[in-house]
């Protein structure tokens, strides 16, 4: 592939995933390999312009931002933007576009999937754990290489599952899980209110984000039990909202078949981390969950609230920023994938 290649990208859903993918793009890059070309939200453009400018989590932009009645302009690039809630009003063939990141997280059926193909798409990344067939669910650093020329829709799984997944791999690598509890202390998020107010599919959410603790469904178990089919049926997991704006944490415990200790324990994930530092992190310092704002990294271990019990109960905590870092992970997935087809045209 020659050095001034680049691959046209679109994006679909303009909210907390959409902006950050958008500025990851532009600010984290390592290759500089995509262009955003267009972006569709029922947003106003000079709206979504605001929004990219000012972020009360991730701070001001440093990107030359501005709009017009149909562009949305990033330094000296023109993104075109489109308010289509049905795709089948879109009409991209003439932008050539290469991958379409959905970050509506509405997706909920293969046809709708299809449906954004079918506009001139080359390749559809989603941003959330899918319930539709797609051609695989990516945790970088665990199992990219499963990615293929054939594969047209792949999902980037969840924000949770790209936090602990690769911690599970490397503590199966090395000491063998029998079983597992996982409880997720997410931040709040979108679908909860400031105040109470009517909720008839899911009480619980119906209550004031800011003044409680709140459980709600995961269906982390069933992600993990997909992208790691050997450990089906082995880890259970919870969550729970908190009143924070981001960053959220895992509290992790394993059963494991090797008998370790605290020190070995610590040590097994500091190597992996050396081995993947953009992946798993590792920190000794007193840290307070706003530390790891804005930080692109799946997991950070904090070694300091390792335990082990009897040698083979061991209890982790993994930090992970839920906005960026995921947004993170999708580029690098895109990354990954793209410059695939290029070096086989």
């Amino acid at each position: 592939m020659k050095k001034e290649h680049y691959f046209n990208v679109a994006i679909n859903g303009y909210g907390r995933i959409g902006r950050c993918l958008l500025r990851a793009i532009y600010e984290t890059s390592k290759n500089n390999l995509l262009r955003v070309v267009a972006i569709n939200d029922p947003t106003p453009t000079a709206t979504m312009c605001y929004l990219t400018k000012y972020d009360s989590t991730h701070g001001v932009c440093k990107l030359n931002v501005s709009a017009t009645e149909n562009h949305l302009h990033i330094n000296n690039n023109s993104i075109s933007i489109f308010h289509e809630q049905n795709p089948k009003k879109l009409n991209w063939n003439g932008l050539k576009i290469d991958l379409l990141f959905d970050c509506s997280g509405s997706f909920k059926d293969l046809e709708t999937a299809q449906a954004y193909l079918a506009t001139g798409v080359d390749k559809l990344l989603i941003s959330n754990p899918s319930c539709i067939d797609v051609d695989g669910t990516i945790i970088f650093g665990v199992n990219e290489q499963s990615i293929n020329l054939q594969s047209k829709i792949i999902s980037a799984g969840s924000c949770t599952a790209n936090c602990i997944v690769p911690v599970i791999t490397a503590i199966n690598k090395n000491l063998g899980i029998n079983s597992g509890s996982l409880t997720t202390l997410h931040s709040a998020m979108n679908d909860q209110p400031l105040i109470d107010s009517s909720n008839t599919k899911n009480l619980r959410l119906a209550r004031s984000a800011l003044q409680s603790m709140i459980p709600v469904d995961t269906a982390l178990s069933l992600g993990i039990d997909k992208i790691l089919p050997e450990l089906a049926g082995r880890i259970q997991t919870n969550a729970i909202r908190v009143p924070t704006v981001n960053v959220s944490c895992i509290d992790a415990c394993f059963v494991v078949n090797k008998q370790t200790s605290t020190e070995q324990l610590n040590e097994i994930l500091a190597v992996e981390s050396s081995l993947n530092p953009d992946i798993i992190g590792i920190t000794d310092e007193p840290h307070a969950s706003i530390d790891f704002n804005h930080d692109k990294r799946s997991c950070i271990v904090d070694i300091t609230q390792t335990k082990v019990s009897n040698g083979n109960l061991i209890k982790i905590l993994c930090w992970f920023d839920n906005e960026w870092a995921f947004a993170n992970k999708m580029l690098d997935i895109s990354e990954y994938w793209l410059p695939m087809t290029s070096a086989n045209t």
